[in-house]
């Protein structure tokens, strides 16, 4: 939370002056630029000959689907991106502080890690807030849910990292699953979910147990 502050602090601070010189609005001119890329790359598509008619409409309703959800989903995609840049720089210096002195990292291992259990309330209320017939509030409720379910694949990961530990499996064989967990988006889906419901039911307590 500390590392996600501290950046979110230096990108507004940044934003802050890069608009004041340029005159801009740095969040719509990064929108405008993203839309601008989607639109310049479907008409890509449209000038290719090998795309026939059927294919290429339904690219232009996939793009005009994407098109429509980003601006909506653009603050939970700039904290995600603020959360992964934390979460990898932290569990990469831990390694490299192990590797020097074991004593100067300050963390437990990555498998014993896991979220505030309060924080689970927080999906129950996005989940709320998108069943209810009110714009604004299921704009909300949609990023809130994202930035959520990136924090459960965290806490996910660390359970199928506490368990690779329980089971003393190579690391070869962990990178292979990590790699393809973060391949398929039905891995970072289960992890989510797998997080999530760690919170009720521990599911590294036989470990926690053990240790």
């Amino acid at each position: 939370m500390t590392g996600a502050l501290m950046l979110i602090s230096t990108w507004v601070m940044g934003a802050f002056l890069y608009g004041m010189v340029e005159q801009v609005q740095p969040y719509n001119q990064i929108l405008e630029t993203i839309d601008t890329s989607l639109t310049a790359t479907f008409s890509l598509y449209q000038q290719s000959s090998d795309i026939d008619p059927e294919t290429l409409a339904q690219i232009q309703l996939a793009f005009t689907r994407i098109r429509a959800i980003i601006p909506v989903i653009f603050p939970a995609i700039l904290l995600i991106t603020v959360l992964c840049t934390v979460w990898i720089n932290l569990l990469l210096g831990n390694v490299l502080l192990k590797k020097k002195d074991i004593r100067l990292s300050p963390w437990q291992p990555y498998g014993q890690w896991r979220l505030p259990d309060q924080l689970v309330w927080l999906v129950v209320a996005s989940g709320i807030g998108l069943l209810l017939p009110l714009p604004l509030l299921s704009k909300i409720s949609l990023n809130c849910m994202l930035v959520a379910a990136v924090l459960f694949f965290f806490q996910g990961l660390a359970v199928l990292t506490s368990l690779f530990d329980k089971w003393a499996v190579p690391w070869a064989f962990r990178f292979f699953v990590y790699a393809l967990v973060l391949i398929q988006a039905y891995g970072i889906i289960f992890l989510a979910i797998a997080g999530l419901i760690d919170v009720w039911f521990d599911l590294r307590k036989s470990q926690n147990e053990t240790t």
